[in-house]
């Protein structure tokens, strides 16, 4: 996504320029397009399994999410979004969320074997984490967020041991702190830690592969730490 409120697409496709034809089997990312899907700065966006097919959710500060269909999405088609009947019996694309609270972070809620429904993950600014079922985009469930100066504003998914674990997500505040927390949300403070990482700003924070260290990037502190 970018600045101006757009999501943006790329496809995955095999290359067949000079690589191709010289044999070699490479892959290149085509421009699928662009949706001005929100009016206000976007927050996040979040891929994830609905049952079987991978979709993609974004959600922005005017307090409604969209979901994509990436399937149908092409350069002929564009960006196609899904839309779902509400309440007024009409088919929308854009789902208004909250009322009053501004989204802060957007993560895909890691299913297990004990669960029923695919769900999406927000955290807004009065300190709470709501999970929203993705075809209904109703909220399923309300915890306390992590309380370290600011409401997070990252929110990545840690990728859990084991199979019948959800495992744990990190997340950062606006400045200075970084932590981690445990699935199930519970909204209990002694299943949650946080550390003072940067002096400031944090601009980025991203998980390896096998789940094993945390990397934060700061801001006027020009620094990078593994954890």
């Amino acid at each position: 996504f970018d600045s101006g409120h757009h999501v943006l697409i790329f496809k995955r496709v095999q290359d067949e320029g000079i690589n191709a034809r010289k044999g070699e089997d490479s892959l290149m990312f085509q421009f699928i397009g662009r949706a001005a899907s929100h009016k206000a700065p976007i927050v996040g966006i979040a891929y994830g399994m609905k049952d079987i097919v991978e979709t993609l959710v974004s959600v922005s500060e005017d307090k409604h999410c969209v979901e994509y269909d990436l399937k149908a999405c092409s350069i002929s088609a564009g960006v196609v979004a899904v839309k779902t009947v509400c309440s007024d019996g009409n088919p929308h694309a854009s789902h208004r969320l909250d009322i009053f609270a501004k989204p802060t972070a957007l993560m895909w809620y890691p299913r297990t074997d004990f669960d029923v429904e695919d769900r999406f993950l927000v955290a807004n600014d009065e300190f709470k984490l709501k999970e929203y079922n993705i075809d209904s985009k109703l909220c399923r469930k309300t915890t306390i967020a992590p309380r370290f100066g600011t409401p997070p504003v990252t929110l990545l998914q840690v990728p859990a041991a084991a199979e019948d674990s959800a495992g744990y997500f990190a997340f950062s505040a606006a400045s200075r702190v970084i932590g981690i927390g445990t699935f199930p949300l519970s909204g209990d403070p002694s299943k949650v830690m946080g550390i003072v990482a940067h002096p400031g700003k944090i601009s980025a924070l991203a998980v390896s592969c096998e789940g094993k260290y945390l990397f934060s990037a700061g801001g006027p502190d020009l620094s990078v730490n593994m954890w």
